[in-house]
């Protein structure tokens, strides 16, 4: 099990001369089976303890997956907005993918004018692909036609390449402008993974140090049979303790299943238990077992207390706590670090129009947004009914405002669709920076400052604070 019991042994003394009466063996029944039921309870919460931290545990190893192809794969977008911005000319390719393909995990990028390999980057070691028609290779063929169809993004793969590696493949389509109310096809642009090299990052043998066995699976689009992609044994169900999630990557649906590799009568703790359970020390040595698991889980709920429930994000204390300890690190590294504080426009009316669960649903979907468009390290939070507020460092003004103004047009550029609703939203910004020695709070009033006149001016823009304390605003 994840979390063992503490052995507890004694010895018991018998007399072969001396012959149990009637009450002491009605007293012995009771108690073993006062125990046994005791152990049965035991048993169930030790399992209980262990599902829950499996699934914690697949919560993570799927967060990873997800986030590590994703951001791989969404390199092509740059790709494709070349193209796109430069109608079909692509004579910087090699140096736009040269900045991607300095990943490790990045086998070559590839552009595929009508599905047909034209250019890939690096050439070396991949010129046996150059002329292969995406659409008539077996191995490829799926994943191109998939991308058409769809007219989005598609994952491709993992299936062994023409080199003889396992890869993964991420198709992105790019279209040309017919006229205002029809696109052409004009390609593929695609990114080749190195499959075991992203495996590894997963780390996912280390689980086996856990006592876990694993299944990474998917559903094969050729033959609609289960294909494993990953796995170090059969990950069971029966009589044991198993989580199993899924996840989407682009068109696919993988699923990581994680389980224990011994039955509950496996553990040598239980059949343990059940030997010494009349005895009143192993309920002590349990409860004070239990008590320190309780413990755990108590210290796993505050860290929990940090995220805000509705919209995932961080809460405000955990902000202000995190934030002061940045600030005084780049006070002594000389970094700058940005406070900018939005809000939704217009938001009550959103409530008064559609509701409190639609207002919810918009700040969800804002959040969402907001994520996909800050930096990892970059430290966002709720702080407040529609107000939000993230720490930026490592990056100037410029920067800073660069990254506003996409935050401010992916929240413009699509409407939140609820309940046959499209609501548009809109957010005002205010951005200042932080002074090391004025502390967050100046930082934060300033952005405020900024925020109003932002909305002063008309809402649905960002201003940039450029005064230095609170009283030169007065």
């Amino acid at each position: 099990m994840l979390h063992k019991l503490p052995k507890v042994t004694h010895s018991v003394r018998t007399n072969k001369f001396l012959q149990p009466s009637l009450n002491s063996i009605i007293s012995f029944f009771i108690t073993f089976i006062f125990c046994i039921l005791i152990v049965a309870v035991i048993i169930m919460n030790n399992k209980n303890i262990e599902t829950l931290t499996i699934d914690k545990i697949t919560a993570e190893k799927i967060n990873s997956i997800q986030e590590t192809i994703s951001r791989l794969v969404y390199n092509l977008y740059m790709i494709s907005a070349i193209i796109d911005h430069n109608k079909g000319n692509i004579d910087n390719f090699e140096r736009v993918a040269a900045s991607i393909t300095i990943e490790k995990h990045i086998k070559n990028v590839i552009i595929a004018p009508g599905g047909v390999v034209d250019k890939v980057y690096p050439l070396y070691g991949n010129g046996a692909i150059m002329g292969l028609n995406l659409f008539a290779e077996e191995e490829y063929k799926s994943g191109a036609e998939a991308a058409k169809e769809k007219g989005r993004m598609v994952l491709g793969g993992p299936f062994v390449s023409a080199q003889g590696n396992e890869i993964l493949v991420g198709y992105l389509p790019v279209y040309d402008d017919v006229d205002e109310n029809q696109n052409r096809f004009w390609g593929l642009v695609c990114i080749t993974l190195k499959y075991h090299a992203i495996l590894e990052e997963f780390n996912l043998e280390s689980l086996a140090l856990y006592g876990l066995t694993y299944e990474l699976w998917k559903i094969n689009p050729k033959d609609g049979k289960r294909q494993i992609i990953a796995s170090n044994g059969q990950a069971e169900t029966d009589g044991v303790s198993f989580i199993e999630r899924n996840m989407h990557l682009f068109n696919a649906e993988w699923h990581l299943r994680i389980s224990t590799d011994k039955k509950w009568y496996e553990y040598h703790e239980n059949l343990l238990m059940i030997l010494v359970s009349v005895l009143v020390s192993f309920l002590i040595a349990f409860i004070t077992q239990k008590s320190y698991e309780l413990r755990i889980v108590s210290k796993e709920l505050e860290r929990l207390a940090h995220t805000d429930t509705l919209t995932g994000t961080y809460n405000r204390h955990y902000f202000t706590e995190f934030v002061s300890t940045q600030i005084e690190r780049i006070k002594r590294t000389k970094e700058k670090g940005f406070i900018v504080l939005f809000d939704l426009d217009f938001f009550k009316k959103v409530n008064d129009t559609y509701g409190h669960t639609a207002g919810d649903e918009v700040l969800k979907v804002t959040a969402s947004r907001i994520k996909l468009q800050i930096r990892p390290y970059d430290v966002f939070a709720r702080y407040g009914g529609e107000e939000f507020i993230l720490f930026i460092q490592q990056i100037d003004k410029e920067g800073v405002c660069n990254l506003v103004e996409r935050c401010r047009k992916c929240l413009e550029s699509t409407p939140v669709e609820y309940e046959g609703h499209s609501i548009i939203v809109t957010a005002s910004f205010g951005i200042a920076e932080v002074i090391s020695d004025e502390g967050m709070n100046i930082a934060v009033t300033q952005a405020d400052v900024a925020l109003y006149r932002a909305k002063k001016e008309g809402r649905n823009r960002y201003i940039l604070h450029e005064t230095r304390t609170v009283a030169d605003l007065m």
